[in-house]
This record gives structure tokens, sequence and C-alpha cells, in this order.
């Protein structure tokens, strides 16, 4: 297993994405939701697209210095570029699905129940997979009723309404389609360029999104331009939680267990509790704090080798 790959790179995204929570419920207050991804997407396929072409530049170069560089004939380069974009659609349109269905889930049903439905991802990953005849390791599954616990202790609290809303179904299906954007990715992502995935991805939410907010909101350019702390809200969530975070995802995916990646990736919900209650000011409870740490127990014994790790003790004891 790579460690970096599969571990770090993905804790690092998912710090981005939970960090974003701060900048996402400032620019709420100002644009509507489907807007927001509007906006952040044509920022973030404008902050991705030089990076995709400068780094294509350099590494045809290095390659053709060390004499690597292989010429694809028009047929294949043709082919490759159909796929290229073939995979970023199809990653995109459920991605696109997932953001609009989690808003509207928000709006309807609030903030008490719709962080820990929509995370319930980690749970559709590993039903989803193994329907398409994947096995998942024990220790996964035991991963994710841990985590499902932590992320119960986290956003449930004593006394809420447990009854099922039209939010709330909006929200399952957004972590429904959320786990299906895990699949995808790990389905078109193995052999091509991350980079290139998530711009054309980001290009396909913000087409998406523009037909949707000129279709159902009233939306002006000026409510971004003309609010500092709107502008500065988006500029953050397009470059790291869309820019940069989805490319490390698209990085980490390959070669990777998608229903490890989704337990990595449940964390964000730590992540934006913690920075709530830095920036906000909304403190954790004992019981949050709690939740915390059984998401991160889940985590942790999602990337654990338990039966590697039992063969060497007994084989240790058995020495002695």
């Amino acid at each position: 297993m790579n460690w970096i790959r599969h571990l770090l790179i993905p804790l690092i995204a998912t710090f981005f994405w939970g960090t974003a929570f701060v900048p996402q419920e400032i620019a709420s207050r100002s644009i509507d939701a489907i807007s927001i991804n509007m906006v952040v997407s044509w920022m973030a396929f404008a902050f991705l697209l030089p990076c995709c072409i400068v780094t294509d530049l350099v590494v045809r170069g290095k390659q053709k210095k060390e004499g690597t560089l292989r010429q694809l004939t028009p047929s294949e380069r043709s082919a490759r570029k159909r796929y290229t974009i073939k995979a970023g659609i199809c990653c995109g349109i459920p991605l696109t699905a997932g953001a609009v269905l989690q808003q509207q889930g928000i709006a309807l049903s609030g903030a008490g129940k719709s962080g820990f439905i929509t995370a319930l991802y980690v749970v559709f990953v590993p039903l989803f997979a193994m329907l398409l005849g994947k096995k998942a390791p024990k220790r996964v599954l035991l991963a994710v009723a841990l985590a499902v616990t932590g992320l119960y202790f986290l956003f449930i609290r004593p006394g809420t309404d447990m009854h099922v809303t039209t939010g709330d179904w909006l929200l399952l299906a957004c972590a429904a389609v959320y786990a299906i954007q895990i699949l995808t990715i790990n389905h078109f992502g193995q052999n091509l360029d991350g980079l290139k995935l998530s711009c054309i991805q980001s290009l396909v939410v913000a087409v998406l999104c523009t037909a949707g907010s000129l279709l159902f909101t009233d939306f002006r350019w000026s409510m971004v331009w003309g609010n500092k702390a709107a502008f500065l809200s988006l500029l953050y969530i397009a470059l790291l939680s869309r820019g940069v975070a989805y490319t490390m995802q698209f990085v980490a995916q390959k070669g990777a267990n998608p229903m490890l990646i989704s337990l990595v990736m449940s964390l964000e919900s730590v992540f934006a509790v913690l920075t709530s209650a830095v920036v906000l000011g909304q403190f954790l409870t004992g019981r949050e704090y709690l939740g915390c740490a059984f998401v991160f127990a889940a985590v942790l014994l999602s990337q654990i080798p338990l039966r590697s790790l039992l063969q060497s003790v007994r084989n240790k004891t058995l020495l002695k």
C-alpha cells in the first residue's frame, strides 16, 4: 500500500473539504446554493486549465530530455482524449447532483441531521461496491460501523426529532450520489491524468450549475464582486476545496480500495466541526469530541492490516 497516496493525500484533501465549511456558510448568506456551485466551479476550472497546460509541457519536456517520450498515433491520441472527456463527464454529473441535493436538503432539514445523513456515503460505498461484486475486508465493515457511530455522536443530539422528512430523503439521496461519484472515480481514474480529470469535472459542474442558475435563480455577478467576504470565501472553496482537493482525490484513488478512501474522507465532518469551533466559536461538547474520536478510530482501523499484524505478533510469540 502507498501510504502517501492512499492515506496522506486524501487526508489533506479531506482537510480542505472540511475547512471549506466556514467560507461556504459565509457565501451562503448572500448567494444561493446553485449559484455558489456555479461560481466556484468556473473559478476552479480557470485555475486548473493553465495548471494542466503547464504540467503537460513540463512532463513532455522532461520525457523528451530523458528519451522516454512516446509519440501517440493520431488515432491513439483521439481515443485517449475521448475517454478522458467521457470520464470527466461521468464524474462531474454525480458531483453536481450531490452538491445540489445536499444544499436543498440542508435548507429543508436544517443543520441538526444533515451532516450525519450526508456522511452516510461511508456506508453506501461498500454496499454499492459489494453489489458490483467487490469484497469488503472485515476490518472495513467494522470501521464503517465505528464511523457511523462517530457521525451519530457528532450530529445527532439527545431529543432530536428522528422522523424522516423530505429534506432527509434528499440528503440520503445526496449520500448515495456521493458514493456513486467515489466509485465512478475508482472506475475511470486508474489510468488517466488526475489533474485533467479534475479540470473537466469542474467544467461539467460549472456548465450544469450555470444552466440551473439561469433557470431557477436571480443571481447577479455583483453579488460576488461587490461582497469582499463572499468573494474571498468563494475563492477559497474554488482553489482548495474544488481545485486542489478534487485533484488529490483522483490521484489518491489510483490503485486504492474505494471503501478505504471513503472512510478517510469521512473525516471531512470532523474537520468541519473543528473549524467551526475555532473560527466561528461554535465549541464542541463532550459528546461531539467522542464522535470525533470514533471517526478517527475508524480511519485508523481501515488502514491497519490486522491479519498481517496478528500474524507478526503470533510469530514473535512462537519464537519466544
